[in-house]
């Protein structure tokens, strides 16, 4: 018995003293536990009390990219210095737009900017609107170039995602979508119309675009 109680206590002691010699999970992740401030927090550093900051006079904002005009202004609204698209609206421009849209936009508001969409279907509370209509076709440039910018309802804003040049492209091909969706038939082409009126005959089981 005492032989027994010897050994265990010779195994004890060298584990216990592996164990006091590892690091804590402070020591290992300084990350998890480190002083910081969150938003929305008071702070007794500063005399306002307040932990957040105004950022320092003459500054360059974040939105200070290329091409951007529209900044935050100090009372906190938006400052537009162009009403309309201040790029030249060309088939690269176009492209870019359409790129963007299909990627980040699409998603809810659909390829044909009609709200139809899988996202779209599984909102049940406010599915996203169909942004061909009317009253989205008048509102100007600048305040759909807003609403990408600072998100709007539901809607994130995607200032994060798409630069200042990339959110007007989007307005410039949302423009192409909803003219093509609203354009009467005397302003098409006779190919446009013939084509219209014959469309394709959908492939048969013998077409060559098969999957085996």
């Amino acid at each position: 018995m005492t032989t027994t109680r010897t050994l265990s206590l010779s195994l004890l002691i060298p584990l216990a003293l592996v164990l006091a010699g590892c690091p804590t999970t402070d020591e290992i992740d300084h990350m998890e536990h480190q002083p910081k401030g969150k938003p929305y927090r008071p702070s007794s550093f500063f005399a306002d009390g307040q932990l957040m900051r105004s950022p320092p006079t003459d500054t360059v904002p974040l939105e200070h990219d290329d091409g951007n005009l529209i900044g935050i202004v100090p009372d906190g609204g938006i400052a537009a210095t162009s009403a309309t698209i201040p790029y030249k609206v060309d088939a690269d421009f176009m492209k870019l737009g359409k790129s963007k849209f299909d990627m980040v936009c699409a998603t809810c508001h659909g390829f044909l900017g009609n709200g139809d969409s899988v996202v779209a279907h599984k909102m049940s509370l406010r599915p996203p609107p169909d942004i061909t209509e009317a009253k989205y076709r008048a509102l100007p440039d600048s305040e759909i170039f807003q609403i990408i910018t600072n998100g709007f309802g539901y809607m994130n804003p995607y200032r994060d995602m798409l630069s200042s040049k990339e959110r007007w492209a989007v307005v410039a091909y949302l423009r192409a979508l909803q003219l093509s969706q609203n354009a009467p038939a005397k302003d098409l082409a006779a190919d446009d119309i013939q084509h219209l009126n014959n469309p394709p005959a959908p492939a048969g089981p013998d077409s060559e675009n098969r999957h085996e």
